[in-house]
């Protein structure tokens, strides 16, 4: 028996030497072809997705560069070796020229024997037990040996005391080696749990020490866990008021005690804000949007502003302010006053109105809030053979919503759930003459499949009730289904009721949108999706004659966004429709 410590990966021989002619351009000869022998294990296709020398074709020619050759060679030995062949080697490499300004890549492997996996020992580990510790390796015994596996299980291990408060715990890996059998043994050296002593706030020039500190979910004498530090990063993160924020313990002088004082360090953000930006959609086409923040007003985190928005269906103005500590401590304020213009086919309206909202966050993924919300509103043009029963309105509502939410990205989720109920109240008892009940429900999951599929699926339910002496719900307030955030492969507000061929809305509504995202190259995302559902004119309904869409697409995640295109079809379309759609926009359809 012999131990294994840190073998050599990269251990080759090239015999190779060839001298290039320049072109009449100086430059280096084109790729024509890359062949590779003794590659018995892996494929032609596999090896050459790990270089960056690449095979010209007629859309992309590439010329071969010497350096970059190399480090290709050193790539496809580290590839055997994460694939348990750690005896690999280059036996040889030559160019040979097919014309005057192209040349062939002949590339020879010795794979060597593979080496898998033994016994897995886990060593002096008194906090966790080995069935805790094992299903955080990245292995398992018989299976290929991989140090790049090796080293995400020892991460794993090392992450996994730091949820349970081990800061210190270090995990050595160390190997034997008989013949092509390789026992792992990892030696864990725990140290004890750390406790929090007292809380060291730095780099906070403007912003006052308790808007950070109630932020932090560490207190004096807990213990202090990796779990505590993401969440109290994301909380100060969410407040917009700083580009770093790093949390760690302190380190003293007589060695690294079981209590420590915590160190808080933060990166303050320019508070002044000035944001343009530019969309399309296909309902909505161009879409520009610009606004000017305030934030961190005296150092409490409260932010104003101005947004506008400006599309073909759509003109809005509006004035903000936020505190995130309103009165009760942890309650959010959110209050926006507005003015809307929306465009439809049938109808085009002026929206003028306020809305506040209080919110309050509590068992960390759950969120309660109450919307009071104030609008005048005027018709501009009414086509009154489909909307005979609007009226201008004067609406006063109050609306209770409660949340659950533990997607791991707002923007592109790949994990977590999202859902939300709330319910709506509006009526003379406010002083509005619209009296109306609205209850909406919407459920979405997302499923890793595998590290690059994902399963995407969403369920949204409503329904509307006249309530009290003037029962009216506004064209508005109703359901819409269709488009590029509803039903793919319909129009958009095409499903649903109608009257004079225009949409009215309904009262009831039911949609599922069911999404399989794969990762296809890079930031390229395709995807397959079927959409189900409609909207009913009466209340409470769920009829059968549910519309089906289906189709296919590709999101490309830009820095300014995911851009999405769909090309959806619809299932048995009636009389007069098209057969199907193409939705192009930004963001995900959920």
């Amino acid at each position: 028996m012999r131990t294994l410590f840190y073998p050599i990966l990269c251990i080759f021989m090239l015999t190779g030497e060839v001298l290039f002619a320049q072109t009449n351009q100086g430059r280096t000869p084109l790729i024509e072809s890359i062949l590779f022998s003794g590659n018995t294990h892996l494929s032609d296709r596999t090896i050459k997705e790990v270089m960056f020398t690449k095979e010209s074709r007629w859309w992309k020619r590439y010329r071969f560069e010497p350096q970059i050759f190399q480090d290709d060679l050193r790539a496809i030995i580290t590839l055997y070796s994460n694939r348990g062949f750690l005896e690999a080697s280059i036996q040889s490499w030559d160019t040979t020229y097919v014309d005057a300004n192209a040349i062939q890549v002949q590339i020879t492997i010795s794979e060597g024997p593979r080496s898998r996996v033994g016994e897995i020992i886990f060593q002096d580990n008194n906090a966790l037990t080995a069935n805790q510790l094992h299903p955080l390796l990245r292995f398992t015994e018989g299976a290929p040996f991989s140090f790049l596996s090796m080293s995400e299980s020892t991460w794993n291990l090392v992450n996994k005391y730091a949820e349970i408060g081990y800061m210190d715990a270090q995990v050595e890996p160390r190997l034997d080696k008989i013949q092509d059998t390789i026992d792992v043994t990892f030696h864990i050296t725990e140290g004890y749990p750390v406790f929090v002593d007292s809380i060291l706030i730095s780099g906070n020039e403007k912003t006052n020490l308790n808007v950070i500190s109630r932020e932090i979910i560490l207190q004096p004498g807990d213990l202090f866990t990796h779990q505590r530090v993401v969440k109290s990063q994301q909380n100060l993160y969410k407040t917009g008021l700083f580009n770093s924020v790093q949390i760690a313990p302190q380190r003293d002088s007589i060695g690294n005690g079981p209590l420590r004082n915590v160190v808080v360090q933060v990166v303050e953000a320019a508070t002044g804000e000035l944001n343009f930006g530019i969309g399309y959609g296909s309902a909505e086409r161009v879409r520009l949007s610009a606004e000017i923040l305030q934030g961190n007003i005296r150092g409490t985190g409260q932010k104003i502003g101005l947004r506008t928005r400006a599309s073909f269906r759509e003109i809005r103005l509006e004035g903000v302010y936020t505190a995130p500590y309103f009165l009760l401590l942890g309650t959010r304020l959110d209050h926006t006053s507005y003015f809307r213009r929306e465009m439809e086919t049938n109808y085009s309206v002026n929206r003028l109105g306020t809305e506040t909202t209080l919110g309050r966050n509590f068992l960390q993924y759950y969120r309660f809030s109450s919307r009071l919300r104030i609008e005048n509103n005027t018709f501009t043009m009414l086509d009154t053979a489909s909307v005979a029963d609007s009226t201008n309105d004067r609406i006063r509502s109050v609306k209770l919503t409660f949340t659950r939410e533990t997607r791991d990205n707002l923007f592109n989720p790949g994990q977590g759930s999202f859902f939300e109920l709330s319910s709506l109240i509006a009526g003379q008892i406010f002083q509005g003459n619209n009296s109306y009940l609205k209850l909406t429900a919407n459920y979405i999951k997302y499923l890793p499949i595998s590290s690059s599929v994902t399963l995407a699926a969403k369920l949204s339910s409503g329904t509307l009730f006249e309530i009290g002496p003037t029962p009216a719900v506004p064209i508005y307030e109703r359901f819409f289904a269709g488009g590029d955030y509803s039903l793919r492969g319909y129009g958009e507000r095409s499903v649903g009721p109608q009257r004079n061929e225009k949409p009215v809305g309904g009262y009831s509504m039911f949609i599922s949108q069911n999404e399989v995202r794969i990762k296809l190259y890079r930031q390229l995302q395709g995807a397959i999706f079927f959409d189900a559902g409609n909207v009913w004119e009466e209340s409470a309904v769920f009829r059968s004659n549910i519309r089906f869409g289906i189709g296919a697409g590709l999101r490309y995640n830009t820095p300014l966004g995911m851009v999405r295109i769909d090309y959806g079809f619809k299932v048995r379309p009636r009389a007069g429709e098209s057969p199907s759609n193409i939705h192009l926009t930004l963001g995900q359809t959920l």
